[in-house]
């Protein structure tokens, strides 16, 4: 129990939570052994997304994918609205299929 506490005060989102005392009790009786920990990934400001994006364009970066971590759901949807101004690719297995003849 340690170790999760001390990743969660470090900033780490830690699951399930190890400060919880039904989770330290479940622990405890062997219901689970390990922690999930995952990192909080910083957000960016809208103007700073765009000057990162060009950055890789004109560096020649033929393609420009977002990748995703533990964001807040708030987070999330901002990460998809700059990716979406910034017209940056979407990964192939979210495009539609063309029709074949």
């Amino acid at each position: 129990m340690r170790k999760p506490r001390c990743q969660g005060s470090r900033g780490y989102v830690v699951f399930p939570d190890p400060s919880d005392p039904e989770v330290i009790e479940a622990f405890k009786r062997g219901v689970f052994s390990e922690f999930e920990r995952h990192s909080r990934v910083g957000m960016v400001t809208e103007d700073g997304f765009m000057d990162r994006v060009q950055e890789l364009r004109n560096a020649g970066a033929k393609h420009v994918f977002l990748k995703t971590g533990a964001y807040r759901p708030a987070d999330l949807a901002r990460a998809i609205k700059f990716a979406s101004k910034a017209k940056i690719d979407s990964p192939p297995w979210t495009q539609p299929v063309a029709a074949q003849a």
